[in-house]
């Protein structure tokens, strides 16, 4: 018998249970990993004659990283994510470009994220909302004649700051 099972039967959280959501579209069935938010917190040393002492300083959250499965064509939508940035490519038409990348943009672009761990009946039990997600890049895979493995994606987005809820 495991040592959590003799606590009245929890089920220890597994890191396949698991969904993510954004504004734009229902849950990424598609998503094969993701990293949970994480922070850090920088230190000033300050000190005095023989000793030092070190004061909190500013949070900043760490990007998270999602490796997304292709399932037909998802590239293609994430590079036409870079469009409505407000980033185009040297041959687009003057007529249709935009001013350039901008905050705005970006924010009605990917609207929020969520990320959500779930127990064995498929509940939430925990959710991570992004604040003002962005993406900061994409890796759109690579290719191998020697491989049948699948294409996959790594997006890395940054955000403002994450949002826990039980």
């Amino acid at each position: 018998m495991a040592f959590w099972s003799a606590n009245g039967g929890n089920d220890p959280t597994r890191q396949f249970r698991f969904k993510i959501q954004t504004g734009a579209e229902n849950d990424w069935w598609w998503a094969k990993s993701v990293t949970k938010p994480s922070f850090s917190v920088n230190e000033s040393e300050y000190q005095l004659i023989n000793h030092k002492f070190k004061y909190p300083g500013i949070v900043s959250w760490n990007n998270v990283t999602i490796r997304i499965v292709d399932p037909d064509g998802e590239a293609g939508y994430w590079y036409t994510k870079l469009g409505d940035y407000g980033w185009w490519a040297p041959t687009y038409p003057a007529s249709n470009r935009v001013k350039g990348l901008s905050k705005d943009n970006i924010s009605t672009s990917l609207k929020f994220m969520k990320i959500m761990q779930l127990n064995s009946d498929g509940d939430t039990i925990e959710t991570w909302n992004l604040n003002n997600p962005k993406i900061a890049s994409v890796n759109f895979g690579s290719l191998d004649y020697s491989s049948d493995e699948l294409v996959v994606l790594d997006i890395e987005i940054s955000y403002d700051w994450a949002d826990f809820e039980e």
